[in-house]
């Protein structure tokens, strides 16, 4: 690999290394593998309060909207906040090291949550969590990007992408058995221990690769990513990865209300215990999710020489493809035919993923990378994490003088159809695709 200089400043050790010194194709995945279990420990611990919540809300005596603002807001909108000033700081720091305190906070703040006595104190542990937890994609999906040359970059991206649901079922399988065996409050204490361990082997194990050592660099040189404001209207530019970015947030807002509100809904519709909804219902999205995201990711890989406008494409067809699955999900009689509705539905939706973390990683400049993941983060977030969960809530209390206990389900019959929104915006986005994979 020939060095980059650097056009500003002194030349670091990092960009001097030759390609000997490149890691190997097994490291590399290793790596990923690592990478990929401390995404599954950030999503389990972010959505462990979805299958505890029937208890929670029971216990500390929250409405619907109180509710939602806990599973929501509380994690989402300071996740998505500080995701951008963490994530340029990333760029310009020791990534690994960054990435193994921030599990170590945010798995110390999840255990906090058992000691809550009202809103306020759970409200706040799960702020603790969702600030912390800003730092970590961002700077996963950076060393990813370092590790993997552009051809083998998007299956790469899709494996990742694919903790976020094998997550989701770890933390509703887990914390649902956990909660049946010892209460919610135990849940959360255990929830936060996986964490501690995967930091201290990211520490021991993980080497901080070389910014930019898998990518071809034009002209021998890159150029400094700038300052904070010129580095955020440096990827505004950039037309497709703005597009994408758009319609990842409006998908994320209707797929929240299967992740936040799925297991609440199946228990007040059916009665079910939270171990059974937890393992069932997790191991459904998981499985349907993670298939969808790996395929993505494979797809992105084979069009890499022809572009990424098909995989959009797709994925703007299988927004559409998922609302008969999810209405099926809220109006069928059956328990059993819900679950597997609401996971084709989750399938369906979750292709998109790989599409904005290849959008974020592969379609920006490789000085700013963790800053291009988190700002698609924190729109996503925002629009979706943050917004659905209170909305969908106040919804269903707005609803229940009417509907009584159907209320959520007609609540999120509505978000449901707003699903031709996302779809709409990423076929809008495929139109502006470029035709490979270089920036």
């Amino acid at each position: 690999m020939k060095s980059v200089p650097r056009p500003n400043g002194p030349a670091r050790a990092e960009d001097n290394l030759d390609a000997a010194s490149a890691p190997t194709a097994m490291y590399s995945w290793y790596v990923l593998w690592v990478l990929t279990l401390i995404y599954v420990c950030n999503i389990a611990d972010r959505n462990v309060l979805a299958i505890l919540a029937h208890d929670v809300q029971r216990d500390l005596h929250l409405t619907d909207f109180q509710l939602g603002l806990l599973v929501g807001p509380a994690i989402a909108f300071f996740y998505a906040i500080l995701g951008v000033p963490m994530a340029y700081f990333a760029d310009r720091t020791h990534r690994v090291r960054f990435l193994a305190v921030c599990l170590l906070l945010w798995s110390a703040l999840t255990a906090a949550g058992a000691f809550a006595a009202n809103i306020l104190q759970l409200g706040a542990s799960r702020i603790g969590v969702s600030a912390m937890e800003a730092g970590g994609s961002p700077c996963s999906s950076s060393i990813v990007a370092d590790y993997f040359e552009p051809g083998r970059r998007a299956m790469a991206m899709g494996i990742y992408s694919a903790a976020s649901v094998t997550g989701i079922f770890v933390g509703f399988a887990f914390a649902g058995a956990i909660n049946d065996a010892i209460g919610w409050r135990g849940a959360f204490i255990l929830a936060g221990a996986p964490g501690v361990v995967l930091a201290l082997l990211l520490f021991a194990t993980v080497r901080e690769p070389v910014r930019g050592q898998r990518d071809r660099v034009t002209g021998g040189a890159r150029q400094d990513p700038g300052s904070f404001w010129r580095t955020l209207q440096r990827l505004w530019r950039l037309q497709f990865y703005r597009r994408v970015v758009l319609a990842s947030g409006t998908a994320n807002f209707c797929i929240h209300g299967i992740s936040n509100w799925g297991p609440a809904f199946i228990l007040r519709k059916f009665g079910a215990t939270t171990a059974e909804v937890g393992f069932l219902l997790g191991l459904g999205m998981a499985v349907f999710g993670a298939s969808a995201m790996l395929v993505g990711g494979a797809f992105i890989g084979r069009s890499a020489r022809s572009g990424i406008r098909r995989p959009v494409q797709c994925a703007g067809l299988l927004q559409f493809a998922a609302i008969p699955f999810w209405l099926g999900a809220l109006f069928v009689p059956d328990y059993h035919w819900s679950l597997l509705l609401h996971a084709l539905a989750y399938g369906a939706m979750s292709f998109f993923a790989p599409v904005y973390w290849v959008a974020a990683v592969s379609y920006t400049p490789p000085e700013t990378r963790a800053t291009a993941a988190a700002v698609a983060l924190m729109f996503v977030a925002i629009v979706g994490a943050s917004l659905l969960a209170p909305v969908v809530g106040g919804l269903s209390d707005l609803l229940a003088s009417r509907l009584h206990a159907e209320s959520l389900q007609y609540a999120l019959a509505a978000i449901a159809i707003l699903m031709v929104v996302p779809g709409t915006l990423f076929l809008h986005a495929a139109r502006a695709a470029p035709a490979g994979g270089d920036v």
